[in-house]
């Protein structure tokens, strides 16, 4: 697992929001060599 680098996260975070998942929806996620992985409830 590729642990996101400051600041990274909350561009994940904010870029998920955009997509329609809200902060409170997500499990998890991991940057890996296939890209985002994201776990939502």
């Amino acid at each position: 697992m590729v642990v996101p680098r400051p600041g990274e996260r909350e561009a994940i975070l904010e870029y998920l929001s955009r997509s329609g998942v809200t902060a409170d929806q997500i499990l998890d996620f991991e940057v890996s060599d296939e890209g985002l992985v994201v776990a939502v409830d």
